[in-house]
């Protein structure tokens, strides 16, 4: 066996704390009951809005309207008043904007 250690990894960059790409992940845990925590990555500061909605496009709230920092936020959502069922979270910043589907499981 004959191995190069010219080839060998030597070292991992390190995790960056400022993201280079704006994103909205999935909220986690995905079915929930009653509350889950939604995340999201902002590549430049601006103003952001985060809105919940239902299937038929009815805003349920706003859970951010505001100007927001780069880098990573989170942000936790009840659903304790709502019916079980499936509800979108909508992101828009003036560069990005982006929809995912939570289910609240009762």
């Amino acid at each position: 066996l004959e191995v190069q250690l010219d080839q060998l990894i030597t070292a991992v960059n390190p995790f960056s704390l400022n993201p280079v790409k704006y994103q909205i992940l999935q909220n986690y845990p995905n079915p929930f009951n009653n509350e889950t925590l939604i995340r999201f990555r902002l590549e430049k500061p601006g103003h952001t809005e985060l809105i919940v909605y239902n299937l038929i496009g009815r805003q349920i709230t706003t859970l951010i309207n505001t100007t927001c920092s780069a880098g990573s936020h989170e942000i936790h959502f009840s659903g304790s008043g709502l019916p079980s069922g499936i509800y979108l979270y909508h992101i828009r910043t003036n560069q990005f904007q982006s929809v995912k589907k939570m289910i609240l499981s009762k």
